[in-house]
């Protein structure tokens, strides 16, 4: 499957929208009458994307959060001055930038779900949980963009494997006790 970006500069190249000024309904009207067409040959699993675990010191963090924002009757976490959904770009310029300055950090925004990632991998986590928390709806995805991350486990899962093999008897695929053959 191509990647979305490779989709959206051929959509772009073609159309030439003005996205800066496109709605949200606008935006899902793009989607629909105009990539439709690119992924239509493409089997798309579902996955999702709306589960995924919070720590409970995060979601106490959350909690207090969303009290002390306007209310709303979305159950936003994160909504804008009145109460409605958050602009992207709003909350990346005036929001996300300004912090990350004043950190002295140079990173992406995507770059906080690297690293929550790479954290999870750190953690030792199964890959097949990582896969279902990151939205990949293949394994193969998690693996070959984080693989390099995991650790060289091959000389401790040999160990472990010896170990089940020839516990403290020193051999459990051998019998102690002689039996006849008979053919």
């Amino acid at each position: 499957m191509p990647r979305f970006s490779k989709v959206a500069d051929m959509w772009l190249k073609a159309k030439k929208p003005n996205i800066r000024h496109s709605t949200y309904k606008q935006y899902k009207g793009h989607l629909k009458n105009h990539l439709k067409p690119y992924f239509e040959n493409y089997k798309i699993s579902h996955v999702n994307y709306d589960k995924v675990d919070v720590p409970p010191q995060m979601m106490k963090q959350f909690k207090k959060w969303k009290l002390a924002c306007p209310g709303n009757d979305l159950g936003l976490v994160f909504p804008n001055e009145t109460g409605g959904p958050m602009s992207s770009l709003n909350m990346y310029n005036r929001k996300f930038l300004p912090v990350i300055k004043k950190a002295g950090l140079q990173i992406r925004f995507h770059d906080l779900r690297h690293t929550w990632i790479s954290l999870l991998i750190d953690q030792g986590e199964n890959i097949k949980y990582i896969q279902n928390q990151a939205g990949h709806a293949s394994i193969k995805t998690t693996i070959d963009t984080y693989g390099h991350l995991m650790k060289d486990v091959n000389k401790e899962a040999a160990n472990r494997l010896g170990e089940a093999i020839f516990k403290q008897s020193g051999h459990n695929l051998v019998t102690t006790t002689k039996k006849e053959v008979t053919v």
